[in-house]
């Protein structure tokens, strides 16, 4: 009776470790924004008429975005977006959002907690463009057609901005990001409708599905992304909020008809600086991760076929190991963080810390191990079907995860019945 129970134990240890846990991010101290752009730009007039020479010099006045291709660090994947004022004497200014310095004070401790401090730089435009196609990516210059009005406040905004009081933010990948902040100020110079014609827009996907497209060229990296990432990103959005993209930004700037927006094509991307193209079409690996968990159940299974126990012991030590720090990884990030796109990610039930036990019973206690893989395989197979009759309820995309770990899980029903095993079983008893 009480063999028959431990499985149900664990699937109750499991349980109350995932999802009532996740609670502790969300009623956590909420992190202060330092400065917040909508508010600040709610305080400006884009309407208010200028007079004499100060309508005539930001007549003159141009302002335009850039949108800058993707480099080689992860970070610059997506690429880039910048927003430039060009002065009536030709000189320009281009003010950066999403800038970071890891010699910041408790940058990195912030970065762990998800409060990630980022800032606004203002540098010389013409410096900038050469040292970014320099580089070999890709720049394209969208200079916009707005009124003296508009473009006076977007300079006032700026400047103010880029005060050192005024220069830091909380950054978020998906909400408030280089692109957002420069997609918030055209809203705000155009009173609100380019938010309003952006909704409305036909368009498809989620933050996930769109942030794939720029990391589907890299197994591991999109793998270990997708599964830190809870349902919070799987909720489908508009063009509004797909303009987080670099390049989302700039096709519905060129769409947006009352911007007049002229395209200038500075450099494209030289393929040689990265060796992936963003996709245009939504990308999945799902079948990879199964193929991949399939040759880690193999390698296990060949290691127990043959007999060779040591080598058995220590390939599995190794995986479990690895999902071990994985899952406590991912319960750092759900449970104590602010990073709210981990929030109530229900990977946790298949990738959590006990699995640092069966890695280690696997040395002197291996029934034990197998017996813990087989409920975590169960644990796998279920969620995996409820996901299939009630997609709305489990909306999260988590298949990756799920797909990867159930053969890897399988290979604990396979253990007891290996010629190892049959060997003990005939052996005499002593």
């Amino acid at each position: 009776m009480l063999r028959r129970m431990k499985p149900l134990r664990l699937l109750v240890l499991l349980s109350i470790l995932s999802f009532p846990l996740s609670a502790l991010s969300l009623t956590g101290s909420s992190p202060v924004q330092p400065f917040d752009s909508q508010k600040e730009l709610a305080r400006h007039d884009f309407t208010t008429p200028l007079t004499g020479e100060l309508e005539d010099w930001a007549e003159k006045t141009e302002i335009s975005i850039i949108i800058m291709g993707p480099e080689k660090p992860l970070y610059s994947w997506f690429g880039h977006a910048a927003i430039v004022v060009w002065q009536p004497g030709g000189h320009g200014v281009m003010y950066d959002y999403g800038v970071f310095d890891t010699q910041q004070k408790g940058f990195y401790w912030n970065f762990i907690r998800g409060r990630m401090l980022y800032n606004i730089w203002a540098t010389d435009a013409d410096w900038r463009l050469e040292l970014e196609m320099e580089g070999g990516r890709s720049v394209v210059e969208y200079r916009l057609d707005l009124p003296p009005q508009a473009k006076y406040q977007i300079m006032e905004f700026l400047k103010r901005n880029a005060l050192e009081e005024n220069n830091t933010y909380l950054y978020h990948f998906y909400k408030d990001n280089c692109a957002t902040r420069l997609r918030d100020i055209i809203d705000a110079a155009t009173g609100g409708d380019f938010q309003r014609w952006a909704k409305t827009q036909p368009v498809e996907g989620t933050y996930r599905s769109w942030a794939e497209r720029y990391l589907g060229h890299s197994f591991f990296t999109s793998w270990m992304l997708n599964y830190l990432q809870g349902p919070e990103v799987d909720q489908p959005i508009s063009l509004w909020e797909q303009m987080f993209l670099p390049d989302r930004l700039g096709d519905a700037i060129q769409e947006y008809a009352p911007l007049g927006a002229q395209r200038i094509v500075h450099q494209e991307q030289d393929r040689s600086v990265i060796p992936f193209t963003p996709s245009h079409t939504p990308v999945s690996n799902d079948i990879w991760s199964f193929l991949f968990g399939l040759l880690l159940a193999a390698i296990t299974w060949l290691f127990w076929r043959n007999g060779w126990k040591g080598l058995g012991k220590a390939w599995n030590f190794l995986l479990l190991l690895v999902l071990g720090v994985c899952g406590t990884i991912l319960c750092y990030a759900v449970c104590f963080s602010d990073l709210d796109v981990t929030w109530f990610n229900e990977s946790l039930l298949v990738v959590n810390p006990l699995l640092f036990l069966p890695a280690f019973w696997v040395f002197h206690h291996p029934r034990r191990s197998g017996a813990f893989l087989r409920v975590m395989a169960i644990i796998t197979l279920g969620l995996l079907i409820l996901k299939g009759l009630f997609p709305d309820w489990l909306s999260q995309d988590s298949l990756k995860t799920l797909l990867l770990c159930l053969p890897v899980y399988t290979t604990g029903f396979f253990k007891d019945g290996s010629p190892a095993r049959r060997s003990r079983k005939e052996a005499p008893a002593e």
